[in-house]
């Protein structure tokens, strides 16, 4: 292991738990041996003897390298997002996915603690005798910290109880999005509600979250004690994983 939780806290960047940094650890160092062609992997140099050298340039390039380690770690946590395969290339201001908008205009393309899902963030690593620049374009990700609220989504299982309704299974949904929104169907003349809000889930950030499908509307969900049911499933895809980047849950 290149870096210890008390090695981490003492960098600074982050309060993050003990148990995202153990959660996320590997995947980061596997992520740090790519963009330095695995300088200080199996034995090719030895981290630990650069820290304690009196060479002020081994010193600094082990300090750095543990540095940029850690704030691998620190954007994994804030975005979820913790390999290549999120990427995207270019020089994006914005991305609209479904109904969720990032929007990092004006901000430079620079990995900061402040600014944890910037579009193309960059590691600092020194390697032998010059500073290698290694860029990371990641798709952007809603933030962790935005993320506040729960619901308890209740699915559909196909089975029925004793008085012959539809029977659901459970599912306990952190760090969602739950948004009152109110949605129609029709024209001026013949308007009615459809939705009165989306909940808005994250596979990645949210936890728990279940393959959903078309044929799961009717099924249930609760937020803040209230029971709504579930009228319409958007599905967005990541355009370049093709893998879920969110569910949008219309709800009545």
């Amino acid at each position: 292991m290149y870096l210890t939780y008390d090695e981490f806290k003492s960098l600074e960047i982050s309060d993050i738990s003990e148990e995202n940094f153990k959660e996320t650890i590997a995947k980061a160092e596997t992520q740090i041996d790519m963009v330095t062609n695995f300088f200080y992997a199996n034995g090719l140099h030895d981290l630990q003897n650069d820290l304690i050298s009196s060479n002020k340039r081994l010193n600094m390039r082990a300090k750095a390298f543990k540095k940029a380690l850690g704030i691998i770690i620190y954007y994994a946590v804030e975005t979820g997002v913790s390999s290549s395969n999120d990427a995207i290339s270019g020089n994006v201001k914005s991305l609209s996915i479904g109904r969720t908008h990032l929007d990092t205009s004006g901000l430079p393309l620079l990995l900061t603690v402040n600014q944890p899902y910037l579009t193309k963030p960059w590691l600092y690593c020194f390697t032998g005798d010059f500073i290698q620049r290694s860029g990371l374009p990641m798709m952007p990700r809603v933030p962790l910290r935005f993320c506040n609220q729960s619901i308890i989504l209740k699915l559909k299982n196909g089975k029925t109880d004793l008085y012959n309704k539809p029977d659901f299974d459970d599912y306990q949904i952190d760090n969602m999005v739950y948004q009152p929104q109110t949605i129609y169907s029709g024209d001026n003349n013949s308007r009615k509600i459809t939705a009165n809000a989306i909940a808005f889930l994250y596979p990645g950030i949210s936890t728990n979250v279940p393959k959903l499908k078309s044929t799961d509307v009717g099924s249930k969900l609760v937020f803040d004690g209230d029971e709504l049911t579930i009228t319409n499933i958007v599905t967005n895809l990541d355009p370049y994983s093709n893998e879920v980047y969110s569910y949008e849950l219309e709800v009545l």
